[in-house]
């Protein structure tokens, strides 16, 4: 899971840092710019998620809707 932080980290700060420059009186070139990179950011962070994340060992058809949470669908479960 460390593998994975530092992307999250990364990309939800570059999503906060654009969000402030286009509700800011930054010039439109600065703003243009970090648009065009903001698709590497993501194609980044989505790579990183997939080579180095951790898949789940529940599987959704077993009732599980997260990785460690059961359904709550109100029905017992089975055994």
């Amino acid at each position: 899971m460390q593998n994975i932080q530092f992307p999250v980290i990364v990309s939800t700060l570059y999503v906060l840092f654009f969000t402030i420059v286009c509700r800011s009186s930054f010039p439109l070139e600065l703003i243009m710019i970090l648009f065009a990179f903001s698709p590497f950011v993501l194609i980044w962070l989505v790579i990183r998620m997939l080579k180095d994340g951790v898949a789940p060992e529940q599987k959704f058809s077993e009732g599980y809707w997260y990785c460690d949470v059961p359904h709550a669908s109100g029905l017992p479960e089975e055994n």
